[in-house]
This record gives C-alpha cells, structure tokens and sequence, in this order.
C-alpha cells in the first residue's frame, strides 16, 4: 500500500518537522509497512529549482549581507536552523519530489497513491493561509481522502468562511482532529462525530525517538526552556527561581537573546529535552517531548494555542503542571505512573482509525 502525505512545510519550525516523521512512521505501522511519502506543500507554488535557488540565496546573504545588519545574528541563524531541518527532512522522510500548492497539483499524482492523509499541525488554520482546497484532498477521489489529526489552531471560524470550510470537510469521508476543540467545530459544520487522536508525535516511543536523538549532551544539570515568543516578566522570575532550587544552569532553545542554540538540528533539539532536569516550555511540542521522555515540568499559557495544550494535559492527567497552578506541589515532583496504559490505549485508537479508513484490519 502506498499513502501519500500531504501538510503544511516549514523548514525552520521544529513541531512541524517532528509531527512530519511521526505521521510519516505511524502510517507505516498502521499499514504493516507500507509506503509512506511526503508530497511536498507550499502555499505558493514555486518549482524544486527555484526553491534550491531561494535557500541557496539565503545562506549567501547569511554568510555576507546579514552579519552587518541589524538583527543579522538572528538572520544567519534562522538560515542554519532551516538547513538543518532540511537535512533532517531528506535524511529520515521518504519525499515524492513533486510539489503541491494552491492551484498547483502535480499531474497524475491521484493515480499513484492508494490514499492520501492530510495532517497533522495546523493544515485547516483560517489565519494561516492554510485551509487551501488541496489541504482538503480535493484533488484525490473521495473514497481516497483522510484526515489524521489535523488541527485548525483556532476553536471558533471566522462567519464568513464556516460555508467554505462545511463544504471542504463534507468531502472528506474520514474525520479526526488534534484537539477536542477542532473535534466539537466539525461536529457543528457537518453533524459528524469526529475522534480526537493525540498528537502524532506522542504514537512514538521515547525509544523510537532515541533513534533520531542526539543523547551525548549533559546530562540532568540543566533547566531548559523552550518558548514560542518571549517570556514573561513572571516566566523569567520562575525560572531564574525554579533553577537556584536546584543549582541548575539555563539553557534556552528559540531564545532571540541568547542565539548560541537557535539553529540546532532535530537531533540536537531532542537531545536537550531528553537531557534536561526540568523543561520550563509554552509550546505544545516542548510539553509533548518533556513527557514522553517523563521530566518534570511547568507550562505558561500561550494565547490563542492554549486548547491543544488543555487538552493535552487534561488528556494525561496533568492539568496541575500549568503555571501559576504547579505552585500548589512540588514542580520537580511528577507522577507519571498512568502514562504508559493511557498512551497505549491512545496509540491503539489512532492505529485502528487509520487501519479502518484505509480497509485493513489489526492483525491484517
């Protein structure tokens, strides 16, 4: 069996890339290892060689141009950041080498796959540019469409677009959402029930994920924090605390302050949260690895992204390691005794979902 994936691509975005092989791996278990490619999607179309061009003029100004401007630190780094997920990506994805956009469908791409899979991340984001006819497969016969936990970012649609999107999604004869907020939206649009499956990141072991993790960092003596944006006033207090509680040292990923980590590679990227004493975070993904890899750790809300948060926590029983709530315990205390059973059961539920939609059943 051959499924082509389709979602949204961004070469300096690490939940993207992560959820991307993750979805990528899932299908191939779901499908007793059948083949699972990524066609390539951009909300603009631009050909393989003018892509290859456009990096190659980055890295350029990066090595030249960017270091005397201002914020050109940044710049360079957002440069080697992208190129290190680039080669991650044809390292560890299987790529169909076609690209697909708005408007742009590579031809007899519906004859070469058994089914397509659209998901996860934020492919039905009304804000994002996202939400595009190809992002609903509508290039694909119908009884080829399925959507595996794909996220719209947002619980509420804009009025004007909720026709749109009831059309779209009516095409698709297999529903599933990240969130149960995305799950309740489509129950409204099409009077469908919808499963909410975790995140793809999460039907990986922590030991499946060692196979892509650069282990050889220090090891326990460090608090790391991850935030999508900058902290807070109240974050940075807590953490400057939460680290003299311990003796820990900082270390900061995706800190516009303090660049040294800002352009590290997936590899390195897990190897920090694999090797943290405790992940301070306000990303979705930061939270999803601090437990699958069972550190402690403290979430801060990040408005308007905190639903697939909410749920994640709610989901695994630990709403309490949100902040300011996580002062009511010891925040380098957690419990994560139930986990093992309930991500099981989760995994089970996405692989039957998938195995359902494409007519096989568990055990062949």
């Amino acid at each position: 069996m051959r499924v082509g994936i389709i979602t949204v691509w961004d070469d300096e975005n690490y939940g993207n890339r992560l959820q991307h092989y993750a979805v990528q791996e899932t299908i191939k278990k779901a499908t007793y290892g059948g083949e699972a490619v990524t066609i390539e999607y951009s909300d603009d179309y631009k050909s393989r060689f003018s892509q290859s061009a456009e990096r190659f003029i980055r890295r350029l100004k990066a090595a030249t141009t960017y270091r005397f401007c201002a914020h050109g630190k940044l710049k360079i780094e957002r440069v080697k950041r992208a190129k290190n997920l680039r080669a991650f990506s044809e390292k560890h994805l299987r790529l169909d080498g076609g690209l697909i956009s708005n408007g742009h469908i590579p031809h007899g791409l519906n004859e070469k796959y058994d089914f397509f899979v659209v998901g996860s991340d934020q492919v039905w984001n009304p804000h994002f540019n996202h939400a595009t006819p190809e992002l609903f497969l509508t290039f694909a016969e119908t009884e080829k469409r399925i959507a595996y936990a794909p996220s719209f970012g947002v619980a509420v649609l804009p009025d004007n677009e909720e026709g749109y999107f009831v059309k779209m999604l009516s095409g698709i004869p297999h529903l599933s959402c990240r969130e149960e907020a995305g799950s309740a939206l489509i129950t409204k649009l099409t009077g469908r029930e919808a499963l909410t499956l975790i995140d793809p990141t999460m039907m990986l072991t922590a030991d499946e994920w060692l196979q892509v993790t650069n282990t050889q960092l220090p090891k326990n003596n460090y608090l790391l924090t991850y935030f999508l944006g900058r902290p807070s006033d109240e974050a940075y207090s807590f953490i400057a605390s939460a680290a003299a509680q311990k003796g820990l040292e900082i270390v900061s990923l995706n800190d516009v302050d303090n660049m040294e980590l800002y352009g590290i590679g997936i590899e390195d990227f897990l190897g920090y949260f694999h090797n943290a004493g405790i992940v301070v975070t306000n990303s979705f993904h930061g939270t999803v690895f601090s437990m699958l890899f069972r550190k402690p750790f403290v979430v801060f809300g990040r408005e308007p992204m905190n639903s697939r948060i909410e749920t994640l926590l709610h989901k695994f029983g630990q709403d309490t390691r949100k902040y300011p709530q996580i002062f009511s315990s010891d925040f380098y205390a957690i419990d994560y005794s139930c986990m093992d059973k309930l991500l099981e059961k989760e995994r089970n539920v996405a692989i039957s979902y998938l195995r359902e939609a494409m007519g096989l059943k568990d055990g062949r």
